[in-house]
C-alpha cells in the first residue's frame, strides 16, 4: 500500500479541522501554513468530494470519522 504524501496528509488535516468547525484562519495557524494554502487544499476537497460547501464537508470528515463528534462539538 501506497504511504500518503505531505499534500494528502495536509489535505487531511484541513477536512479534519474542517469537522472540528475551525475557519481558514484558525486552521492555517494550527497546521503552520498560509491562509491562502487552506483556502487551496478546501477548495481542492469540495472538488474531489464533489461537495457543495464547508458544512458538506465538515459532516463528510465526521461520516468518515477523521473526527470524534466529541471533539467537533468543543
Amino acid at each position: 500500500m501506497a504511504m500518503p504524501g505531505a499534500s494528502e496528509k495536509l489535505s487531511h488535516g484541513v477536512l479534519s479541522a474542517l469537522a472540528r468547525g475551525r475557519s481558514n484562519k484558525e486552521i492555517a495557524k494550527e497546521l503552520s501554513i498560509g491562509e491562502e494554502t487552506v483556502k487551496t487544499h478546501v477548495s481542492n476537497i469540495l472538488s474531489k468530494l464533489h461537495l457543495a460547501d464547508r458544512t458538506q464537508a465538515a459532516i463528510y470528515g465526521l461520516q468518515k470519522r477523521l473526527v470524534r463528534l466529541d471533539d467537533a462539538l468543543e
